[in-house]
């Protein structure tokens, strides 16, 4: 799932970097929120999801967890687009 999920996502980063701007989108997953941590709680665009750091049991929620982290610091660094988690500054789509 690496290839698919973490390296794909560096891949469209590094895509929006090059020259002008572009704008990217990014589909979240439950399948981060498969542990302890999150089961019978409310999770917020907002949250961290640093509960799903350990107890991923499949190789698809943990590259998932690890893209959705990528995207987050991407946004730290200026990255803008759209995302399923608050912390990527985020533009809408027009439409």
């Amino acid at each position: 799932m690496k290839p698919s999920n973490v390296l794909a996502t560096l891949a469209c980063i590094s895509l929006c970097s090059i020259g002008r701007p572009k704008h990217l989108t990014f589909t979240s997953s439950t399948a981060v929120l498969d542990t302890p941590a999150h089961l019978n709680s409310t999770v917020l665009e907002s949250d961290d999801l640093s509960g799903s750091r350990k107890g991923l049991l499949t190789g698809y929620a943990q590259t998932k967890y690890v893209s959705e982290y990528l995207i987050r610091e991407a946004g730290k660094r200026g990255l803008r687009g759209t995302s399923a988690q608050a912390t990527l500054p985020a533009t809408h789509p027009p439409g």
